[in-house]
């Protein structure tokens, strides 16, 4: 990534990410060409939404989802 940063969200309210992973996945793989092999995450990601996403999309590995 050499020195990029990517801002795709910038809120001043109070914001819960993990409601925001199949965006980031999608930009993901928008900029890249594909998915990442993995997704390192917080607890905070690891709800039902979020591992029903990781399954489904045969992308990035749930094992990553800390």
């Amino acid at each position: 990534m050499n020195s990029y940063t990517y801002v795709d969200n910038l809120y001043w309210d109070a914001y819960n990410e993990s409601s925001d992973l199949a965006t980031q996945l999608e930009l993901y793989k928008k900029r890249y060409g594909m998915l990442p092999q993995e997704v390192q995450a917080g607890k905070l990601y690891l709800g039902k939404v979020n591992r029903n996403l990781i399954k489904t999309r045969r992308g990035p590995s749930e094992r990553g989802m800390r």
